[in-house]
């Protein structure tokens, strides 16, 4: 997967998903609703949700509550396996490898501790271990569909 592919598809698109479900369908009384109003954007998130207000209705509970958590840990474990592909045996790689097992299942489990705000899910935990597992092999897949890292392929580092 080329460089710019990979961002996109396997970080950016799933943390956008995941952050597009939360804003359009989950319940206003969430914190990121008073973020997003302290920045500005109350307005335009009524919009949006009244216009998307149907289709919420006739999406499953798992893509609603489950999937984002799945994109999340998904998008991290990619991005993580990507960066530190080329030294995956390295000491201390595999702490930056687990973040998106670890914060999924791990917040979970730290709600069901009384830990963290919300409610502990198991399925969100087996849904953020599975999308971790996704992203991990996305991120460390051989790289010898990309160009030679040593010919210029664009001004921006990807």
């Amino acid at each position: 997967m080329r460089k710019a592919a990979f961002w996109l598809g396997a970080v950016a698109a799933p943390i956008g998903l995941g952050a597009a479900i939360y804003v359009l369908w989950r319940p206003t009384r969430l914190r990121v609703f008073s973020w997003l109003a302290q920045l500005g954007l109350g307005d335009a998130v009524l919009q949006a949700r009244a216009s998307a207000a149907g289709l919420g209705e006739r999406l499953p509970g798992w893509v609603l509550y489950t999937l984002p958590d799945a994109l999340w840990a998904m998008a991290l474990s990619a991005a993580m396996a990507r960066i530190w592909r080329e030294t995956l045996r390295a000491r201390g790689a595999w702490i930056w490898l687990a973040m998106g097992a670890l914060i999924g299942a791990g917040g979970e489990g730290l709600q069901w501790l009384g830990w963290l705000p919300g409610t502990a899910d198991w399925a969100d935990a087996l849904a953020s271990l599975a999308g971790a597992g996704l992203g991990l092999w996305l991120g460390s897949r051989s790289s010898s569909e990309e160009p030679d890292s040593k010919a210029p392929t664009s001004a921006l580092p990807l």
